[in-house]
């Protein structure tokens, strides 16, 4: 075989691997590989409002926020690198998350800070790199996507 065949063989190898290895992943994994960023966002008022997009509206300190989910079921809102008042804390809300009905829903408890209390979000996409989710609360449907 030809020294540049070799080597193009052994990239397909090594690319399809990759490729096994990531399918192989654990949704607790895929959440809680690293933070995650709101990138866009929509509600609409139930049973058929309109859709208004929430994410361009909204101030540049929110657009940096975190959201951590941890392997070991706890879960982190953090302020990022702007904070709408250097007053406001760093983590801004708190608490446990897990994975419901057969995965296809993130049940999470927020325990301190903004939102304490329990809201329940159906998984609509769950991949390396985006995480889409949707909820229905107070007459509203959010839709919201987060990106690494």
């Amino acid at each position: 075989m030809k020294p540049f065949s070799t080597f193009i063989f052994a990239v397909i190898i090594f690319t399809s691997c990759k490729k096994d290895e990531a399918a192989k992943r654990s949704s607790t994994e895929l959440i809680s590989k690293q933070s995650w960023k709101l990138t866009a966002g929509t509600q609409q008022q139930l049973p058929a409002g309109s859709v208004q997009d929430i994410f361009a509206p909204m101030s540049a300190c929110y657009r940096d926020d975190q959201f951590v989910y941890n392997a070991n079921l706890t879960y982190e809102g953090n302020a990022g690198v702007t904070k709408c008042s250097p007053a406001d804390p760093q983590v801004f809300a708190s608490g446990t998350w897990k994975f419901i009905n057969s995965e296809t829903q993130v049940e999470r408890i927020t325990t301190s800070g903004i939102g304490v209390g329990t809201i329940v979000f159906s998984v609509m996409t769950l991949t390396e790199s985006q995480l889409k989710l949707k909820a229905t609360d107070s007459g509203f449907e959010y839709i919201l996507t987060f990106s690494h």
